[in-house]
């Protein structure tokens, strides 16, 4: 009941990526909809691509849980054109992650971002980067033309929080950590990020909007 898939990296063993790619899901969890693992341990488990396409990942809001848990280090995650919610929507503590015109939810009461060893803090928030393990972490935020009846939308990035935060660091001037917004809307102003070429934030009608 903990999560509904485990990503599994080969480590060091080999060069390839273990790669999941979840295209037109929808898929549920009382606990972590897609969850991979951290470990660095014998050949360890990082070493994954995973691919969230047109899907959407809901987890039980009520218990320790997120749509995902992106622990491991030198792997990448997209989200492109999905729908992920949880108490916490989306946790990240290594790999290079990109969401792209893509809604993130956090549906939990707000609380403190405290790391204790292994796992996360079940903040709240739409997005959580944790940094304690000290992998390298970049997060990219964009809007993105998708397809949808036989026409071409562009979908803006939405990232939100019933009590917590649209996007928290938990160490927001960590050196390892990256953060890059194109474009999207948020809940509260997004400070101590960087803003792609071009991008500006104005308030608009009680949300936070970055846009090129």
């Amino acid at each position: 009941t903990d999560y509904t898939v485990f990503v599994s990296g080969n480590g060091n063993g080999t060069a390839g990526k273990t790669q999941l790619v979840a295209d037109n899901c929808r898929l549920t969890s009382g606990g972590m909809v897609i969850c991979s693992n951290g470990s660095t341990t014998g050949q360890g488990r990082w070493g994954t691509d995973i691919q969230v396409l047109n899907s959407t990942l809901t987890s039980n809001p009520a218990a320790l849980s997120t749509a995902i848990y992106h622990p491991q280090k030198d792997s990448t995650l997209t989200v492109y054109n999905s729908t992920l919610s949880g108490y916490t929507g989306m946790v990240i503590k290594g790999g290079q992650v990109s969401v792209q015109g893509s809604s993130v939810m956090g549906a939990g009461p707000k609380q403190d971002p405290i790391p204790s060893g292994s796992g996360f803090a079940d903040t709240g928030d739409g997005i959580y980067i944790e940094t304690n393990y000290g992998y390298e972490i970049s997060l990219e935020i964009s809007g993105s033309n998708v397809a949808q009846s036989g026409e071409t939308h562009y979908r803006e990035a939405v990232i939100t929080s019933a009590q917590g935060y649209s996007l928290q660091v938990d160490q927001p001037n960590a050196s390892h950590v990256k953060v890059c917004i194109h474009s999207g809307q948020f809940d509260q102003p997004q400070r101590g990020v960087d803003l792609a070429a071009g991008a500006t934030q104005r308030e608009e009608n009680g949300k936070y909007l970055v846009v090129k």
